[in-house]
């Protein structure tokens, strides 16, 4: 009778054994799929800055290239309206100044 008891035990162990070796395998597999999962969240989530980052760049860089356009028209419109400006008026101003030139010294 012992010996049936003492198999019984030794059967027992051995089922407790294997139902322990089967949860700290599914725990293992749970750990690696925990880590899986979120390796691949992460990588969502800087996939989906790094595109906002790029779409706000390309956004940035048109709005720098259309605001250089405008600076170089601007410029070009006030340089030639300086230019008018000069042509219309060089023998007026040079008069003034040779006036007040000459009229200090005397």
């Amino acid at each position: 009778m012992e010996i049936e008891v003492i198999k019984q035990l030794i059967d027992f162990d051995e089922q407790v054994r294997n139902k322990t070796k089967l949860a700290h395998e599914k725990k293992y597999q749970l750990k690696q799929a925990i880590e899986k999962e979120k390796d691949e969240i992460s990588k969502r989530a800087w996939d989906k800055v790094k595109q906002q980052v790029d779409e706000t760049k390309r956004d940035l860089d048109k709005q720098i290239e259309l605001n250089a356009l405008e600076t170089s028209r601007q410029f070009e419109k006030d340089s030639l309206s300086l230019k008018l400006l000069y042509e219309k008026n060089r023998e007026k101003w040079i008069d003034e100044i040779t006036k007040r030139v000459i009229g200090e010294r005397k």
